[in-house]
């Protein structure tokens, strides 16, 4: 495809890391720039698999920033700067922004941590955050449940929406619309999350208990709760029916998908739901909780079930709910179809493509 002349530098965690959605949503921007015809390069300014992480990447961002600068005559650039959740993260991409800003250069910044919400709600929290976010030209949020969040919270700036896209292998995967295999009774529920408060493992363990014996439960990922986790399964008398497999990725993660008849993870603390996005690419119907930016992610009614309460019980219903084989088919070929919509490389490319155009 012909390029655009336009060449965007993405700033962010290390993609290499696969810790956390930021790191697993990295590869598809790139591949839905290209998509698109557009240049880009990558810049990491944190990198979570070591000790120095913090430090010494954001630190060699400014150098590497200011080589591209120089270096890039012949294209105009917008550097773009995924901001994870937390502090730190915020206050890295503020000293790189305004750093940019002394040389005119155009800034994007991408929000993406759940930790926003509750900056939002703080005053001073809400105000320091305008001013970190102040070195933007445009704001991008994941959902319109963020626009409104932000909007609704006095953010004046200019604000766009791109979700989070698949990556190749994941579209390549949604474009098989092979209906799952339907197992004689069994069914398999995985639990695909960080092992941290908030994201709704204990919830979904609780629910697991609610339902008959030949509901089976998978729960893959790492954390701080891991052990705390582990003894409510005995203490529920679920060993038999729980499974505990640690944090996957590759072919091991492949696996699970490939092996599970539905996705369920009751979060509260999602700024999207990659895992969402990359069940529904694998024709699992998802049950989840109608919170925040989830119901733009995932189609109630349509491709699973969103819980209105995070009482395991009522969780528990919408799990029983797709014990029929049929519905569960009917709603795995229906993610598969959601996903390519709206979270494809030609989605994602064209709305970042429009989004850039917009820059001035």
């Amino acid at each position: 495809m012909r390029k655009s002349g336009l060449h965007v530098v993405f700033l962010g965690t290390n993609p290499a890391s696969k810790s956390g959605g930021i790191a697993n949503a990295i590869p598809g921007y790139i591949s839905a720039l290209d998509f698109v015809g557009i240049e880009s390069s990558y810049i990491v300014t944190h990198d979570s698999s070591h000790w120095s992480g913090k430090v010494i990447p954001w630190l060699r961002s400014f150098i590497f920033v200011i080589s591209i600068m120089f270096r890039s005559k012949e294209s105009r650039l917008i550097f773009y700067l995924h901001l994870g959740g937390g502090w730190p993260s915020v206050l890295r991409k503020f000293g790189i922004g305004s750093f940019l800003r002394i040389f005119r250069a155009t800034v994007v910044y991408h929000l993406h941590g759940p930790e926003f919400d509750e900056y939002l709600d703080n005053r001073v929290k809400r105000l320091a955050l305008k001013a970190a976010l102040s070195p933007a030209d445009i704001l991008v949020v994941l959902t319109p449940w963020w626009e409104r969040r932000l909007t609704t919270s006095g953010f004046k700036k200019n604000i766009r929406i791109c979700p989070n896209p698949l990556s190749q292998e994941l579209e390549e995967k949604a474009n098989t619309k092979v209906a799952k295999l339907i197992r004689a009774r069994e069914i398999n529920v995985l639990c695909m999350t960080r092992l941290e408060l908030g994201k709704g493992v204990d919830r979904f363990i609780r629910a697991m208990a609610e339902l008959p014996n030949y509901y089976r439960g998978v729960v893959a990922g790492s954390g701080s709760r891991r052990d705390e986790l582990f003894q409510l399964v005995l203490e529920l008398g679920l060993e038999d029916r729980i499974t505990f497999v640690g944090w996957v990725s590759g072919s091991n993660k492949q696996q699970l998908f490939e092996e599970s008849d539905l996705f369920c993870v009751p979060s509260t603390y999602d700024s999207f739901g990659m895992g969402y996005i990359e069940a529904m690419a694998n024709g699992l119907p998802v049950v989840a909780l109608r919170y925040g930016a989830i119901p733009d992610v995932v189609a109630h009614g349509k491709t699973g079930f969103l819980s209105h309460s995070p009482n395991p019980r009522e969780i528990a219903d919408c799990l029983r709910r797709l014990e029929d084989s049929e519905l569960r088919r009917d709603m795995g070929l229906a993610g598969r179809i959601w996903v390519l919509k709206y979270f494809s490389l030609a989605a994602v490319g064209n709305r970042l493509a429009s989004i850039l155009s917009q820059v001035k």
